[in-house]
């Protein structure tokens, strides 16, 4: 069965004040994040923020809103479109068939690139009906939240993947990278996954400032 957000959680942590709780044995508040304790309490902040966010009708019909996964702060922030339906369902980005792609760029940009941390989010937290791309008004009412997350994650560059999250990224002041969607790349023949690796590799190691040999 899915895995339904646990709001009141947050909420009843936040409520008695962050000071009496022990955000790292809180599994619930660090189900999908590995967070350095000094950025603890804003990324507690953020999630009880975002996690029963309302502000469009997505929100009202969502099993879960998912909000990212990965380390805190990190050196890459990927940025993908939307949640699927098994993303919806476990509340956690990019499962499935792009998750897989997902995975092996990482894993395979680890392996050709120096040590960096990274996290993954996309433009929206919640699932748009029918798996369609996301409006205009729903990337804007969501754009407050990467804005939040740039701020925690403090990034050295940001890897927009597919043409929803170069149309609706916010402007940023880091640099940033343009590949594939994973789920585009899982469609191609292989060329498109080799043509976003080393493009991934190249800008890791620049944001790095160290080299590797592909």
């Amino acid at each position: 069965g899915c895995l339904v957000s646990l709001p009141r959680v947050y909420r009843h942590g936040i409520f008695q004040g962050l000071g009496h709780m022990d955000i790292h044995k809180d599994s619930c508040l660090l189900r999908f994040a590995s967070v350095h304790k000094s950025l603890a309490p804003k990324w507690v902040l953020h999630v009880v923020a975002w996690s029963e966010c309302q502000r469009c009708p997505l929100g009202r019909q969502a099993t879960n809103h998912v909000l990212g996964r990965g380390e805190i702060p990190a050196d890459i922030f990927f940025l993908g479109e939307a949640p699927g339906i098994s993303e919806d369902c476990l509340g956690k980005p990019f499962m499935g068939p792009a998750g897989e792609v997902f995975g092996s760029l990482v894993a395979a940009a680890r392996h050709k690139s120096p040590p960096f941390s990274w996290f993954v989010s996309n433009i929206l937290a919640c699932f748009p009906t029918g798996g369609r791309e996301p409006s205009k008004e729903e990337a804007g009412v969501c754009s407050p939240r990467i804005s939040e997350l740039l701020e925690i994650l403090n990034p050295k560059g940001m890897v927009l993947m597919g043409a929803v999250a170069k149309r609706f990224s916010p402007k940023v002041k880091i640099p940033f990278l343009k590949i594939a969607h994973p789920a585009a790349i899982a469609r191609d023949d292989g060329i498109l996954f080799k043509r976003s690796l080393y493009s991934l590799i190249a800008f890791v190691n620049e944001q790095c400032r160290q080299t590797a040999t592909i």
